[in-house]
């Protein structure tokens, strides 16, 4: 399931960037502590998701998602960085 949703993500992430150059914003949420019956740190060996942003030349953010105003913050640095840049996904 997990490898499933991971191409479902990439196939999608690539092709925004190559096939439609599409200026979107991506969001992730994220449980830090459990996937299913697994602790999600068992299965990856890094400590947030945005790190892997590097491998498509996007910016990650980690932001908490309990906090409203940070989280309307974030996205509107986001939206105003993809608005700036011509087609570039976020």
């Amino acid at each position: 399931m997990a490898l499933a949703i991971h191409l479902d993500s990439t196939k999608g992430i690539n092709t925004a960037l190559r096939d439609w150059k599409l200026p979107i914003v991506m969001s992730l949420r994220i449980n830090r502590l459990y996937a299913i019956s697994t602790r999600t740190r068992e299965v990856r060996n890094i400590d947030y998701l945005s790190d892997r942003a590097v491998a498509y030349n996007i910016p990650g953010v980690v932001v908490d998602g309990n906090d409203v105003i940070a989280v309307y913050e974030a996205v509107g640095q986001a939206v105003k960085l993809v608005q700036g840049k011509v087609r570039a996904p976020v």
